[in-house]
């Protein structure tokens, strides 16, 4: 038994070993493509006891976040699609 397994071992060893594969260079995107811009947070609440125009100023900043995040949503899905572009051309 110990033979064979000797035997397996030494040929197996010699075995024709293949080729490292070769090396493949890596095409990064643009810059403008890498990423999104990031999109602004969400305003605190006013602390208690909230007045009208407390709560007319969040609103107001809060709509202000909302018109920036849609830009930013829109810039992302441009550079998205120019990506998608850009990747079918490689």
């Amino acid at each position: 038994m110990r033979v064979a397994v000797l035997v397996a071992a030494t040929l197996l060893g010699c075995a024709h070993t293949p080729a490292p594969p070769a090396a493949v260079a890596v095409v990064m995107p643009p810059p403008e493509l890498r990423s999104c811009p990031r999109a602004p947070g969400a305003p605190q609440l006013p602390r208690k006891p909230r007045t009208i125009e407390s709560l007319v100023k969040w609103a107001a900043e809060v709509e202000q976040v909302r018109a920036k995040t849609e830009t930013a949503r829109n810039v992302c899905a441009y550079a998205l699609k120019l990506l998608n572009e850009w990747i079918a051309a490689q």
